[in-house]
């Protein structure tokens, strides 16, 4: 049983990002227990971490790792100002809910 589930998450792991998927979890959740923002031009930030892959040969981050962050930026910023609480409760699906 345990091999099957370690197969599981193997296919799952390779085939899918699930880190992605995860962290977007992640970011929603930290965002729903924080205070909510009533200045939404104010300055906000997400932290992240890129690793060295996701280097170019220059040391600056490459644009499909600049675009994730700019996702979870995304979610982050819908979740404090109350957007997507607003999007479940009309049933509109954005591409920045894939995610969920």
């Amino acid at each position: 049983m345990l091999l099957c589930a370690l197969v599981g998450l193997l296919l799952l792991f390779s085939c899918l990002d699930v880190w992605y998927f995860l962290r977007g979890v992640v970011v929603v959740v930290q965002a729903w227990f924080q205070p909510p923002v009533w200045d939404v031009l104010a300055e906000q930030s997400v932290a992240g971490r890129v690793l060295p892959h996701d280097l170019d040969y220059m040391g600056h981050m490459n644009n499909a790792r600049y675009l994730r962050e700019c996702d979870f930026a995304r979610l982050d910023e819908h979740t404090h100002i109350g957007l997507l609480l607003y999007y479940f409760t009309l049933k509109t699906y954005l591409s920045v809910l894939y995610v969920l």
